[in-house]
Protein backbone atom coordinates (compact mmCIF):
# COMPACT_ATOMS: atom_id res chain seq x y z
CA UNK A 1 0.00 0.00 0.00
CA UNK A 2 1.17 3.64 -0.65
CA UNK A 3 2.78 5.07 2.41
CA UNK A 4 0.73 8.14 1.68
CA UNK A 5 -2.05 6.49 1.48
CA UNK A 6 -1.31 5.01 4.83
CA UNK A 7 -0.18 8.78 6.01
CA UNK A 8 -3.51 10.00 4.80
CA UNK A 9 -6.13 6.82 6.66
CA UNK A 10 -5.98 8.36 10.08
CA UNK A 11 -6.18 11.94 8.94
CA UNK A 12 -9.32 11.34 7.54
CA UNK A 13 -10.63 9.42 10.35
CA UNK A 14 -9.37 11.87 13.47
CA UNK A 15 -8.78 14.57 11.72
CA UNK A 16 -4.76 14.46 10.53
CA UNK A 17 -3.80 13.41 14.33
CA UNK A 18 -3.40 9.77 13.95
CA UNK A 19 -2.38 9.61 10.66
CA UNK A 20 1.22 9.57 12.56
CA UNK A 21 0.64 6.29 12.94
CA UNK A 22 0.09 5.55 9.64
CA UNK A 23 3.16 6.89 8.50
CA UNK A 24 5.27 3.44 8.46
CA UNK A 25 5.77 1.34 5.52
CA UNK A 26 8.04 -0.96 4.45
CA UNK A 27 10.24 1.78 3.30
CA UNK A 28 10.47 3.96 6.51
CA UNK A 29 10.08 0.94 9.04
CA UNK A 30 13.35 0.30 10.25
CA UNK A 31 12.25 -0.87 13.26
CA UNK A 32 11.29 -4.43 10.91
CA UNK A 33 7.91 -4.26 13.27
CA UNK A 34 4.58 -5.05 11.66
CA UNK A 35 2.98 -2.12 10.10
CA UNK A 36 -0.85 -1.30 9.34
CA UNK A 37 -2.53 -3.57 6.61
CA UNK A 38 -5.19 -0.92 5.59
CA UNK A 39 -7.08 -1.56 2.31
CA UNK A 40 -7.41 1.49 -0.30
CA UNK A 41 -11.43 0.66 0.35
CA UNK A 42 -11.26 -0.16 3.93
CA UNK A 43 -14.49 -0.90 5.94
CA UNK A 44 -13.56 -0.92 9.96
CA UNK A 45 -16.29 -2.42 12.75
CA UNK A 46 -15.05 -1.23 15.57
CA UNK A 47 -16.35 -0.74 19.66
CA UNK A 48 -16.23 2.06 21.84
CA UNK A 49 -14.56 0.47 24.70
CA UNK A 50 -16.05 3.54 27.28
CA UNK A 51 -19.83 3.88 25.50
CA UNK A 52 -19.84 0.42 24.67
CA UNK A 53 -21.58 1.56 21.02
CA UNK A 54 -20.38 -0.05 17.65
CA UNK A 55 -19.20 1.79 15.34
CA UNK A 56 -19.18 0.87 10.72
CA UNK A 57 -15.84 3.02 9.66
CA UNK A 58 -15.81 3.40 5.89
CA UNK A 59 -13.10 4.73 4.53
CA UNK A 60 -11.58 6.35 0.93
CA UNK A 61 -8.04 6.52 0.94
CA UNK A 62 -8.22 7.00 -3.73
CA UNK A 63 -6.93 10.28 -3.46
CA UNK A 64 -4.54 11.20 -0.27
CA UNK A 65 -5.89 14.74 -0.70
CA UNK A 66 -9.64 13.86 -1.34
CA UNK A 67 -9.94 11.22 1.40
CA UNK A 68 -13.32 10.56 2.67
CA UNK A 69 -14.88 8.87 5.65
CA UNK A 70 -18.45 7.47 7.18
CA UNK A 71 -19.07 6.71 10.61
CA UNK A 72 -22.21 5.08 11.48
CA UNK A 73 -22.13 4.84 15.26
CA UNK A 74 -25.36 2.24 16.42
CA UNK A 75 -26.53 3.13 19.97
CA UNK A 76 -29.23 0.61 20.20
CA UNK A 77 -32.29 3.33 20.64
CA UNK A 78 -33.32 3.08 16.98
CA UNK A 79 -31.24 6.00 16.01
CA UNK A 80 -27.88 5.67 13.74
CA UNK A 81 -25.29 8.46 13.90
CA UNK A 82 -23.57 9.06 10.54
CA UNK A 83 -20.56 11.20 10.70
CA UNK A 84 -19.21 12.07 7.30
CA UNK A 85 -15.19 13.89 6.84
CA UNK A 86 -15.24 15.19 3.57
CA UNK A 87 -12.32 17.72 2.13
CA UNK A 88 -12.67 20.03 5.53
CA UNK A 89 -15.75 19.69 6.40
CA UNK A 90 -17.21 17.11 9.13
CA UNK A 91 -20.71 16.70 9.06
CA UNK A 92 -23.18 14.99 11.35
CA UNK A 93 -27.01 13.65 11.22
CA UNK A 94 -29.41 10.65 12.63
CA UNK A 95 -31.17 8.57 11.05
CA UNK A 96 -33.93 5.59 11.85
CA UNK A 97 -32.40 2.16 12.11
CA UNK A 98 -33.25 -1.04 9.64
CA UNK A 99 -35.42 -2.26 11.74
CA UNK A 100 -38.00 1.10 11.50
CA UNK A 101 -37.49 1.19 8.02
CA UNK A 102 -38.45 -2.87 7.25
CA UNK A 103 -41.36 -2.09 10.25
CA UNK A 104 -42.44 0.58 7.96
CA UNK A 105 -42.32 -1.80 5.12
CA UNK A 106 -44.93 -3.63 6.20
CA UNK A 107 -47.46 -0.93 5.68
CA UNK A 108 -46.54 0.77 2.41
CA UNK A 109 -43.22 0.87 0.31
CA UNK A 110 -44.30 4.56 -0.24
CA UNK A 111 -43.76 4.47 3.86
CA UNK A 112 -40.44 3.14 3.86
CA UNK A 113 -38.85 4.87 1.13
CA UNK A 114 -39.82 8.41 2.82
CA UNK A 115 -38.50 7.54 6.46
CA UNK A 116 -35.48 6.15 4.83
CA UNK A 117 -34.14 9.84 3.32
CA UNK A 118 -35.15 11.48 6.84
CA UNK A 119 -31.62 13.15 8.45
CA UNK A 120 -32.42 14.90 12.01
CA UNK A 121 -30.63 17.18 13.67
CA UNK A 122 -27.83 18.04 10.73
CA UNK A 123 -25.00 19.67 11.46
CA UNK A 124 -21.56 21.15 9.72
CA UNK A 125 -18.33 21.68 11.27
CA UNK A 126 -15.71 23.44 8.63
CA UNK A 127 -12.79 23.35 11.19
CA UNK A 128 -11.32 19.66 10.25
CA UNK A 129 -8.51 19.92 7.62
CA UNK A 130 -8.54 15.98 6.84
CA UNK A 131 -5.74 16.42 3.79
CA UNK A 132 -2.50 14.07 4.11
CA UNK A 133 -0.52 17.34 3.80
CA UNK A 134 -1.81 18.34 7.03
CA UNK A 135 -0.55 15.26 9.09
CA UNK A 136 2.67 15.45 11.70
CA UNK A 137 3.27 11.48 11.14
CA UNK A 138 7.28 11.97 11.78
CA UNK A 139 6.25 11.84 15.69
CA UNK A 140 5.04 7.95 15.41
CA UNK A 141 7.44 6.08 17.59
CA UNK A 142 7.09 2.09 18.78
CA UNK A 143 5.74 2.61 22.36
CA UNK A 144 6.55 -1.18 23.04
CA UNK A 145 5.44 -4.56 21.67
CA UNK A 146 3.42 -6.75 24.57
CA UNK A 147 3.76 -10.00 25.71
CA UNK A 148 1.54 -11.12 22.68
CA UNK A 149 3.76 -9.80 20.03
CA UNK A 150 1.58 -6.72 19.23
CA UNK A 151 3.07 -3.72 18.59
CA UNK A 152 1.99 -0.25 20.12
CA UNK A 153 2.52 2.72 18.36
CA UNK A 154 2.58 6.26 19.50
CA UNK A 155 2.30 9.50 18.36
CA UNK A 156 3.64 12.28 20.75
CA UNK A 157 4.97 11.54 24.27
CA UNK A 158 1.55 11.90 25.89
CA UNK A 159 -0.38 11.55 22.43
CA UNK A 160 -2.72 8.24 21.00
CA UNK A 161 -1.67 4.85 21.01
CA UNK A 162 -2.65 2.10 18.19
CA UNK A 163 -1.65 -1.67 18.44
CA UNK A 164 -1.15 -3.34 15.43
CA UNK A 165 -0.59 -7.39 15.66
CA UNK A 166 1.52 -9.54 14.03
CA UNK A 167 -0.15 -9.88 11.18
CA UNK A 168 -0.33 -6.36 10.11
CA UNK A 169 -3.93 -5.88 11.65
CA UNK A 170 -5.03 -3.07 13.99
CA UNK A 171 -6.97 -4.32 16.72
CA UNK A 172 -6.34 -0.73 18.99
CA UNK A 173 -7.35 2.70 18.38
CA UNK A 174 -6.96 4.57 21.30
CA UNK A 175 -10.42 3.03 23.50
CA UNK A 176 -11.76 2.02 20.17
CA UNK A 177 -11.39 -2.08 20.08
CA UNK A 178 -11.21 -2.61 16.15
CA UNK A 179 -13.06 -6.33 15.59
CA UNK A 180 -12.12 -6.65 11.74
CA UNK A 181 -11.11 -4.63 8.82
CA UNK A 182 -12.14 -5.53 5.28
CA UNK A 183 -12.15 -4.36 1.78
CA UNK A 184 -15.63 -2.86 0.62
CA UNK A 185 -16.70 -2.38 -3.04
CA UNK A 186 -17.08 1.42 -3.95
CA UNK A 187 -19.90 1.08 -6.56
CA UNK A 188 -21.92 -1.41 -4.46
CA UNK A 189 -21.58 -0.72 -0.70
CA UNK A 190 -24.06 2.08 1.20
CA UNK A 191 -24.13 3.10 4.74
CA UNK A 192 -27.43 2.19 6.04
CA UNK A 193 -30.34 3.61 3.63
CA UNK A 194 -27.78 6.64 2.19
CA UNK A 195 -24.91 6.31 -0.06
CA UNK A 196 -21.54 6.00 1.20
CA UNK A 197 -20.21 9.56 2.31
CA UNK A 198 -23.59 11.58 1.63
CA UNK A 199 -23.69 14.54 3.55
CA UNK A 200 -26.84 16.69 4.81
CA UNK A 201 -27.72 19.99 4.31
CA UNK A 202 -28.72 22.66 7.12
CA UNK A 203 -31.41 24.18 4.85
CA UNK A 204 -33.58 21.61 4.59
CA UNK A 205 -36.44 20.46 6.48
CA UNK A 206 -36.19 16.36 5.84
CA UNK A 207 -39.17 15.94 8.12
CA UNK A 208 -41.09 18.14 6.35
CA UNK A 209 -40.19 16.19 2.94
CA UNK A 210 -41.65 12.87 4.98
CA UNK A 211 -44.99 14.39 5.32
CA UNK A 212 -45.12 16.25 1.94
CA UNK A 213 -44.18 12.39 0.15
CA UNK A 214 -46.91 10.83 2.46
CA UNK A 215 -49.63 13.27 1.92
CA UNK A 216 -49.27 13.47 -2.07
CA UNK A 217 -49.29 9.35 -1.74
CA UNK A 218 -52.74 9.77 0.24
CA UNK A 219 -54.40 13.26 -0.67
CA UNK A 220 -56.47 12.11 -3.27
CA UNK A 221 -57.83 9.55 -1.09
CA UNK A 222 -58.37 11.74 1.69
CA UNK A 223 -59.93 13.91 -0.51
CA UNK A 224 -62.42 11.25 -1.96
CA UNK A 225 -63.55 9.71 1.51
CA UNK A 226 -67.15 10.49 2.65
CA UNK A 227 -67.88 11.45 6.78
CA UNK A 228 -68.69 7.96 7.45
CA UNK A 229 -65.53 6.63 5.49
CA UNK A 230 -63.33 8.82 7.44
CA UNK A 231 -65.40 7.71 11.17
CA UNK A 232 -63.93 4.10 9.67
CA UNK A 233 -60.55 5.38 9.21
CA UNK A 234 -61.00 5.81 13.08
CA UNK A 235 -62.26 2.16 13.53
CA UNK A 236 -60.33 -1.14 13.36
CA UNK A 237 -60.37 -0.81 9.64
CA UNK A 238 -57.36 -1.34 7.67
CA UNK A 239 -55.34 0.64 9.93
CA UNK A 240 -53.54 3.11 7.36
CA UNK A 241 -52.11 4.96 9.70
CA UNK A 242 -51.35 8.19 7.78
CA UNK A 243 -54.96 8.45 6.37
CA UNK A 244 -56.41 7.72 10.25
CA UNK A 245 -54.15 10.36 11.44
CA UNK A 246 -54.72 13.02 9.12
CA UNK A 247 -58.30 12.60 9.34
CA UNK A 248 -58.08 11.90 13.23
CA UNK A 249 -56.72 15.34 13.09
CA UNK A 250 -57.85 17.44 10.67
CA UNK A 251 -61.68 16.56 11.12
CA UNK A 252 -60.86 17.04 14.84
CA UNK A 253 -61.62 13.10 15.46
CA UNK A 254 -61.98 13.42 19.54
CA UNK A 255 -63.81 11.30 21.99
CA UNK A 256 -64.64 12.39 25.94
CA UNK A 257 -63.39 15.23 27.51
CA UNK A 258 -59.56 14.94 26.78
CA UNK A 259 -58.98 12.04 23.95
CA UNK A 260 -57.81 13.20 20.43
CA UNK A 261 -56.10 16.54 19.49
CA UNK A 262 -57.59 19.43 21.98
CA UNK A 263 -59.57 19.15 24.82
CA UNK A 264 -63.44 18.50 23.35
CA UNK A 265 -65.15 18.08 27.01
CA UNK A 266 -67.69 16.30 25.07
CA UNK A 267 -68.74 14.38 27.89
CA UNK A 268 -69.30 17.77 30.04
CA UNK A 269 -70.78 19.44 26.97
CA UNK A 270 -73.49 16.53 26.12
CA UNK A 271 -74.59 16.42 29.88
CA UNK A 272 -72.79 12.71 30.04
CA UNK A 273 -71.72 11.81 33.60
CA UNK A 274 -67.62 12.92 34.50
CA UNK A 275 -65.78 12.66 37.75
CA UNK A 276 -62.55 13.98 38.81
CA UNK A 277 -60.31 10.90 37.98
CA UNK A 278 -58.53 12.43 35.37
CA UNK A 279 -54.79 13.73 35.93
CA UNK A 280 -53.88 14.62 39.07
CA UNK A 281 -56.34 12.15 40.62
CA UNK A 282 -54.58 9.65 43.65
CA UNK A 283 -55.90 7.08 44.07
CA UNK A 284 -56.64 6.13 47.93
CA UNK A 285 -56.10 9.84 48.58
CA UNK A 286 -59.05 10.98 50.79
CA UNK A 287 -60.29 14.00 48.40
CA UNK A 288 -57.90 13.92 45.78
CA UNK A 289 -59.20 15.23 42.91
CA UNK A 290 -57.71 15.09 39.41
CA UNK A 291 -59.05 16.72 35.76
CA UNK A 292 -62.97 16.48 35.05
CA UNK A 293 -62.92 13.32 32.65
CA UNK A 294 -65.87 11.05 31.55
CA UNK A 295 -66.88 8.55 34.17
CA UNK A 296 -66.03 5.83 31.74
CA UNK A 297 -63.44 2.88 32.30
CA UNK A 298 -60.78 4.90 32.33
CA UNK A 299 -59.97 5.56 29.04
CA UNK A 300 -60.36 9.33 29.09
CA UNK A 301 -58.56 9.45 32.31
CA UNK A 302 -55.31 8.03 30.50
CA UNK A 303 -56.11 10.43 27.76
CA UNK A 304 -55.94 13.41 30.14
CA UNK A 305 -52.68 12.06 31.42
CA UNK A 306 -51.08 12.03 27.72
CA UNK A 307 -52.45 15.11 27.21
CA UNK A 308 -50.29 16.65 30.04
CA UNK A 309 -46.56 15.20 28.92
CA UNK A 310 -44.33 18.39 29.25
CA UNK A 311 -43.49 18.19 25.76
CA UNK A 312 -45.21 17.75 22.59
CA UNK A 313 -44.35 19.16 18.99
CA UNK A 314 -46.88 19.48 15.66
CA UNK A 315 -45.49 17.72 13.50
CA UNK A 316 -46.45 17.90 8.97
CA UNK A 317 -48.86 20.83 10.51
CA UNK A 318 -51.56 17.74 11.23
CA UNK A 319 -50.22 15.33 13.91
CA UNK A 320 -48.63 16.09 17.37
CA UNK A 321 -45.49 13.80 18.98
CA UNK A 322 -44.75 13.09 22.62
CA UNK A 323 -42.64 12.01 24.36
CA UNK A 324 -41.45 8.16 23.98
CA UNK A 325 -42.18 7.08 27.73
CA UNK A 326 -45.55 9.01 27.72
CA UNK A 327 -46.96 7.02 24.75
CA UNK A 328 -45.13 4.21 26.06
CA UNK A 329 -47.84 4.36 29.40
CA UNK A 330 -50.79 6.00 27.27
CA UNK A 331 -50.07 2.67 25.57
CA UNK A 332 -50.07 0.44 28.95
CA UNK A 333 -53.13 2.20 30.57
CA UNK A 334 -55.62 2.04 27.48
CA UNK A 335 -55.43 -0.98 27.10
CA UNK A 336 -55.54 -2.52 30.75
CA UNK A 337 -58.56 -3.32 30.48
CA UNK A 338 -60.72 -0.14 30.92
CA UNK A 339 -62.54 -0.49 27.15
CA UNK A 340 -64.93 -3.35 27.63
CA UNK A 341 -66.53 -3.66 24.30
CA UNK A 342 -69.57 -5.72 25.25
CA UNK A 343 -70.39 -2.49 27.09
CA UNK A 344 -68.86 0.46 25.14
CA UNK A 345 -69.07 4.05 26.98
CA UNK A 346 -71.08 6.49 24.83
CA UNK A 347 -70.23 10.24 25.31
CA UNK A 348 -73.07 11.66 23.57
CA UNK A 349 -71.11 11.75 19.83
CA UNK A 350 -68.84 8.55 20.01
CA UNK A 351 -68.16 5.19 21.88
CA UNK A 352 -64.83 4.34 23.62
CA UNK A 353 -64.32 1.32 22.16
CA UNK A 354 -63.77 3.23 18.65
CA UNK A 355 -61.73 5.92 20.10
CA UNK A 356 -59.50 2.76 21.31
CA UNK A 357 -59.15 1.54 18.15
CA UNK A 358 -58.75 4.69 16.47
CA UNK A 359 -55.65 5.09 19.21
CA UNK A 360 -54.20 1.76 19.13
CA UNK A 361 -53.86 2.42 14.81
CA UNK A 362 -52.53 5.59 14.98
CA UNK A 363 -50.12 6.06 17.76
CA UNK A 364 -48.31 2.76 17.36
CA UNK A 365 -47.42 3.81 13.91
CA UNK A 366 -46.61 7.60 14.69
CA UNK A 367 -43.19 9.18 15.79
CA UNK A 368 -41.99 9.73 19.52
CA UNK A 369 -39.34 11.97 21.14
CA UNK A 370 -36.50 11.03 23.19
CA UNK A 371 -33.92 13.47 24.82
CA UNK A 372 -30.99 11.28 25.23
CA UNK A 373 -27.26 11.23 24.77
CA UNK A 374 -25.00 9.92 21.77
CA UNK A 375 -21.24 10.20 21.12
CA UNK A 376 -19.63 11.87 18.10
CA UNK A 377 -15.80 12.67 17.37
CA UNK A 378 -14.80 16.69 18.47
CA UNK A 379 -11.83 18.69 19.02
CA UNK A 380 -10.63 18.77 22.48
CA UNK A 381 -7.43 20.88 24.32
CA UNK A 382 -6.70 24.48 22.25
CA UNK A 383 -3.81 25.84 20.88
CA UNK A 384 -0.90 22.90 20.22
CA UNK A 385 -2.77 20.85 22.66
CA UNK A 386 -5.13 20.14 20.85
CA UNK A 387 -6.55 16.69 19.96
CA UNK A 388 -9.49 14.96 18.70
CA UNK A 389 -11.43 12.98 21.40
CA UNK A 390 -15.19 11.71 21.79
CA UNK A 391 -17.35 13.74 22.97
CA UNK A 392 -21.27 13.55 24.24
CA UNK A 393 -24.36 15.70 23.60
CA UNK A 394 -27.88 15.72 24.32
CA UNK A 395 -30.65 16.64 22.57
CA UNK A 396 -34.32 15.33 21.29
CA UNK A 397 -34.46 12.76 18.49
CA UNK A 398 -37.61 11.50 17.25
CA UNK A 399 -38.32 7.57 17.46
CA UNK A 400 -40.34 5.20 15.01
CA UNK A 401 -40.83 2.84 17.68
CA UNK A 402 -43.70 1.25 15.93
CA UNK A 403 -45.31 0.45 19.46
CA UNK A 404 -42.78 -0.80 21.19
CA UNK A 405 -41.62 2.57 23.21
CA UNK A 406 -38.05 3.01 24.77
CA UNK A 407 -38.50 3.28 28.44
CA UNK A 408 -37.49 7.04 29.83
CA UNK A 409 -35.85 9.70 28.15
CA UNK A 410 -37.75 12.66 29.23
CA UNK A 411 -35.93 16.04 30.09
CA UNK A 412 -36.63 16.55 33.69
CA UNK A 413 -40.08 15.59 34.74
CA UNK A 414 -42.32 13.85 31.50
CA UNK A 415 -45.25 15.40 32.99
CA UNK A 416 -46.55 18.73 33.66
Amino acid sequence: MNPNLIVGLTSMVIAATLAAFFFLSKSNNESGLPYPNIPTYSKWDTVDDSSGESMTWYMDLNNPEDMKIHIITDNDSGTLVHEVFSGNSKYLYFSVDQTAIEHAAEDSSTFSSALSKVKENCEIDESWDISVSNSNAQNAFVQRTDENGNTVWQFGENGWQMTVDSDGQVIQIADISVNSISEYDPSTEVAGTFDLFETCDTSVDYMSQFGETMDEEHRRKLASMTEEEIEEERMLGGCDWWDAGVAYFKTGGTYGNYCGKGQAGLCTNNGITTNKKGYGYIEGVPNSEGLTVCADGGLDASCSKHDSGSYSTDIWGVMTMSYCEVDRIFKSERNNGMVDVNNPFFDGQDYDTNALNGANCLFDKMPCSRYESHTSWGICGSGWRKYPCRKVATGYHTKWANGNYPSGGCNGDCYK
